[in-house]
């Protein structure tokens, strides 16, 4: 992630860019393993009402409004706080992150 953001500060993107692509790069490393897990979580917890439902919900593949929501708040949420530590050269924040 450290990495990432450097780059993009010496090519001469703004804290907000460099932290996007810095969050790109982590959704590509992994695969979207993380972002899949936690739109199968989010729909099925809220989206069924019996445990029975909430399964069925969590193996289908399609993606249901709660999953949609969690996934824009995380990486909103991520993105928000690379910038901040970003702009404010924290860069040991960075590299513990």
């Amino acid at each position: 992630v450290a990495v990432t953001i450097g780059l993009g500060f010496l090519v001469g993107l703004p804290a907000a860019l460099a932290a996007g692509l810095a969050l790109a790069v982590q959704v590509i490393v992994t695969g979207a393993l993380h972002e899949d897990g936690l739109a199968d979580c989010a729909d099925g917890f809220w989206g069924g009402h019996d445990r029975a439902r909430r399964l069925e919900i969590m193996k289908d593949s399609r993606i249901g409004a709660f999953g949609v929501i969690a996934l824009v708040l995380s990486l909103g949420l991520r993105w928000a706080a690379l910038t901040a530590l970003a702009g404010g050269a924290v860069w040991p924040a960075l590299v513990a992150a």
